[in-house]
């Protein structure tokens, strides 16, 4: 008998220069594997300040979810 995984969604969000908006999307609409194989968006992110130590990101409470 299978045990069904639960999946447990996270969402994070970051400061985003509105003029590497573009650049970031370009990035990120072809994922496999295009992104994956380059992660290039380094130059493009700026941390939270609400962000840990070291992280990039930081957490954020799902709030809609479509899909």
């Amino acid at each position: 008998m299978k045990v069904p995984m639960k999946v447990q969604r996270f969402a994070t969000v970051m400061r985003l220069p509105s003029e590497k908006a573009a650049e970031y999307r370009a990035l990120h609409s072809a994922v496999w594997p295009a992104v994956l194989a380059a992660a290039v968006t380094d130059p493009c992110r700026r941390p939270l300040d609400t962000a840990a130590e070291g992280q990039w990101r930081a957490p954020a409470e799902e709030i809609f979810h479509l899909g």
